[in-house]
């Protein structure tokens, strides 16, 4: 029986930036019950310790009985698959890459796009304080908890700017914390063409949400607002 080492070289992939400080990693064993690829992500189901669940992470090559470890970077709840026609309860999202993995060159070449800033740079240390919610806005948490409903509405959030990566594909994406939300959903990422602020600053950030935006390469943002502009 192989195993496969499931381990965070690509630290956030499906966030599309660094995993920052306070969002730890937690690391699982398991057995696969069953696989399948869709959509450029592979899906397992894993049972640990007499528990079963659902785990997605960049294509590698599992098989049903195979003993896996792996990082879990993000859990989401009501996850809809579109590639699969599937809505999970609850999947988490996994990093995988080297170490035993028998992933094609080319799918792991897939995973950080070119220009893309090296995922596993440490995110600034930002000082994160609750952050007063902006007036006839959302709280990161109410947009995570109301995402179906907001998908393709004007969405106003103020909060913190704990990370940036500037002039990628076209864009400047901002990653804002408010204090609110459980680890793996208590920020999110803005995407403008416009300007980005600087890491450190409250800004409220306004544009349209996205909901289980794939833009490709193993970057899947469960939220994801477009055309942002922001406002001190």
């Amino acid at each position: 029986m192989s195993k496969y080492i499931l381990a965070a070289l690509v630290a956030m992939a499906l966030w599309g930036g660094a995993a920052h400080a306070g969002n730890a990693a937690k690391q699982h064993s398991g057995t696969v019950l069953e696989t399948m690829d869709s959509g450029g992500y592979t899906y397992m189901k894993v049972e640990e310790n007499g528990q079963a669940f659902w785990a997605a992470g960049p294509p590698a090559e599992v098989a049903a009985g195979d003993e896996v470890s792996f990082v879990e970077q993000m859990r989401m709840h009501d996850f809809r698959s579109n590639s699969l026609d599937r809505t999970f309860d609850e999947i988490r999202f996994v990093n995988w890459a080297g170490g035993g993995v028998t992933a094609s060159e080319d799918a792991l070449a897939r995973t950080v796009p070119a220009g893309h800033p090296p995922v596993a740079a440490a995110a600034p240390d930002v000082s994160m304080e609750p952050v007063a919610k902006a007036e006839g806005g959302q709280t990161i948490a109410e947009v995570f908890d109301r995402r179906k409903e907001l998908e393709g509405d004007s969405v106003k959030v103020r909060g913190r700017v704990v990370k940036v990566s500037s002039n990628i594909m076209g864009s400047h994406w901002v990653h804002l914390e408010d204090g609110t939300g459980e680890p793996g959903t208590d920020h999110i990422v803005f995407r403008s063409s416009e300007h980005a602020p600087p890491a450190g600053t409250v800004v409220t950030g306004k544009g349209t949400l996205a909901v289980d935006r794939d833009l490709g390469f193993g970057y899947l943002y469960p939220v994801l607002v477009e055309d942002a502009t922001f406002t001190q």
